[in-house]
């Protein structure tokens, strides 16, 4: 498959409730393939939402990417 892609995130430590920011880099064929950035918001129930905007390249062409995230613990829960 010619098209194999590898991405690269730089994760983000999420200890308590607030605003958090990450970064990602997308790789396809050795070449650079997207750059993004993500703004997270963690609760007091532990629930992560995240909104993301990044620009991929599309045989020589950008375009603009815009995600949605929602990330939530898993395993036993601290009583």
């Amino acid at each position: 498959d010619n098209n194999k892609k590898f991405y690269l995130t730089l994760p983000t430590i999420v200890n308590d409730k607030g605003f958090y920011v990450g970064a990602g880099l997308g790789i396809n064929n050795q070449m650079l393939h997207s750059v993004s950035g993500e703004f997270l918001y963690k609760t007091k129930r532990n629930m992560i939402y995240g909104i993301g905007f990044g620009l991929g390249r599309d045989n020589l062409l950008l375009s603009p990417a815009i995600s949605g995230r929602v990330y939530w613990e898993i395993g036993k829960k601290n009583e």
